[in-house]
Parts: C-alpha cells; structure tokens; sequence
C-alpha cells in the first residue's frame, strides 16, 4: 500500500493587510523568493506535493491565480509539473487550485 502521509503540504501566501489610505506597491523580491522557496521544498524530497489554492478573501483570487502562473513558468524547470484545478462551492465560489511536484 502506498501512503502519503507527511508528503502533502499546504504552500501559503499571505494577504498583507495594509491600513485604510496605503497604497501597495509591487515588490520585485516576491517572485524570486517564491521560485527559491517551492523548488528547494520540492527538491529536498521528490515524494512532496505542494497543494495551492488561491485566497479568495479579497474576490481578487484570479488575479492570485494569474500571477503564481507566471511565477511558475518563470522559475521552474522541467523538473517539475503543476496540475490546476478549479473547484466551486454551493454559493458559487470558485477556488482556483494548484498541486506541485518534482518530475523525476
């Protein structure tokens, strides 16, 4: 039988809260880190499996799911794959999904 346990894991970017009147600015050092961070995750043991799924909190969850696309085409190589998926809940919303791996 075989178990994934302890391979399956959650990747999380987090929503900068900023106070009412700040604007965000972008920041060229996100896309870099993100590359960095999951290809080194992945790499460290080829039997993990990175789930994303896009915050929706904000109704700006496809532009989230735009942007980690082109992260991801930018920084990854062959090495690695990415399945994309869209579910929908009873009131309609739709959360965009990713699962990562090392191809190997």
């Amino acid at each position: 039988m075989f178990g994934l346990d302890g391979c399956i894991f959650e990747f999380v970017l987090a929503v900068l809260i900023l106070p009412p009147g700040v604007k965000q600015t972008p920041d060229s050092r996100i896309a870099p880190t993100v590359g960095v961070a999951i290809t080194g995750f992945l790499k460290a043991d080829p039997n993990r499996v990175i789930a994303y799924i896009c915050d929706l909190s904000d109704r700006r969850e496809l532009a989230r799911k735009c942007k980690f696309d082109q992260w991801f085409d930018t920084f990854t190589t062959n090495d690695f794959r990415k399945q994309e998926g869209t579910l929908t809940d009873t009131d309609g919303l739709r959360f965009y999904t990713a699962a990562l791996w090392q191809w190997n």
